[in-house]
């Protein structure tokens, strides 16, 4: 199985339920980093909010596609900065 990159270990989690979206967010100083590596290399649309990276799901998307997902984040991470 695929795991994510180191850089994205850290899960945020602590949102109250009222404001909780569709999101996975990640602490990552590298946040707009990642989003612009993503879209250029990837064509994957995420988003970021300062050091914040953030990646939304919709109730369209598959199993396939978070392992998609995973696979396209693996690459990423493979990149020289």
């Amino acid at each position: 199985s695929r795991q994510l990159p180191w850089m994205l270990t850290e899960l945020l989690a602590d949102c109250p339920q009222r404001t909780f979206g569709h999101f996975l967010t990640f602490h990552t100083p590298q946040a707009n980093a990642w989003v612009e590596r993503l879209i250029k290399t990837q064509g994957v649309l995420t988003d970021s909010r300062g050091d914040r990276f953030r990646i939304g799901f919709g109730i369209y998307h598959t199993e396939d596609d978070v392992r998609a997902l995973v696979e396209r984040l693996v690459a990423v991470s493979k990149l020289p900065t």
